[in-house]
């Protein structure tokens, strides 16, 4: 969402040791169509994420040309329907709107940034819908069977998990702990022996969990008190998912596919026609 303070002071730090380099931290690095990428901005979501900067690069011209489109196209999302999102996320998550502004403080993100980002991303959402309005292909069912075929490793289930649960108000330092020194977690970082039930978690870190080799960590993932993620040291009372039962979610696997592939191959086309200026890489 935005860098917690800690990164943020990292990165900062960075930039100012390299004295040689500090004036360029602003410095334009891309101009899209008149729309400037500071060399901050690479290095900032480079951080963030642990990517390469050319990757970095790439999301920001692609995040420019997604709000070129936007204004192009006057998608807009007015205070209502932005208000009657914010409050079935809350309710989503048991709370009153206003508690769930004073969680997000907690975490160093203002109610007006939140707002502002959750705008952005419900028109782009609009966007998307638009781009792949009309141009979805038939998916038979004889495509769903040679998926479930051909992908056995996800269709098996497990009826429980034992993990080590790792806690911590801090991503990177979670990100950063093996297998091996999870025993020695430290760095105010809670760690626990848990059996995870199927039937009673989330689904989605359930198939998460099905999907994570044992010895294996899954990746850091924000909870309600900071971040956590888990290291799976085995897998209980094996069974497969008939093909009847998994059929949906191929279905939506593959349209989610389907529809990646569209919107991918949409702003390919906009990054072809669109002015794209380097000035300086990083």
């Amino acid at each position: 969402m935005i860098l917690k303070k800690s990164l943020f002071a990292a990165v900062c730090g960075f930039f100012l040791s390299v004295n040689a380099n500090a004036v360029l931290v602003d410095a334009v690095s891309v101009i899209v169509d008149n729309e400037p990428i500071t060399i901050y901005e690479i290095f900032r979501l480079s951080n963030q994420y642990n990517i390469p900067t050319k990757e970095a690069l790439d999301i920001l011209i692609r995040q420019k040309l997604e709000l070129l489109q936007i204004k192009q196209m006057n998608i807009q999302v007015d205070d209502f329907t932005l208000n009657q999102q914010i409050e079935q996320i809350a309710e989503k998550n048991n709370m009153s709107v206003q508690n769930f502004y004073k969680l997000l403080l907690s975490e160093g993100i203002s109610a007006d940034i939140y707002r502002s980002e959750l705008k952005q991303k419900m028109q782009r959402d609009k966007l998307y819908q638009y781009i792949i309005s009309g141009k979805y292909e038939n998916i038979g069912e004889d495509q769903l069977l040679v998926y479930y075929n051909n992908n056995p490793k996800e269709f098996v289930k497990f009826e429980s998990f034992d993990v080590i649960k790792l806690e911590g108000d801090n991503a990177q330092n979670l990100a950063d702990i093996s297998y091996e020194s999870a025993a020695e977690s430290g760095q105010n970082i809670k760690r626990s022996d848990e059996k995870i039930f199927s039937a009673e978690e989330n689904p989605n870190i359930v198939a998460m969990l099905s999907q994570t080799d044992i010895g294996a960590q899954t990746p850091v993932m924000q909870s309600k008190d900071g971040f956590v993620k888990y290291i799976v040291t085995a897998k209980n009372d094996e069974s497969i998912i008939p093909f009847e039962y998994a059929k949906n979610s191929i279905m939506a696997k593959l349209i989610s596919r389907q529809e990646n592939t569209i919107i991918k191959e949409y702003f390919e086309t906009i990054k072809s026609r669109a002015s794209v200026t380097v000035i300086r890489l990083p």
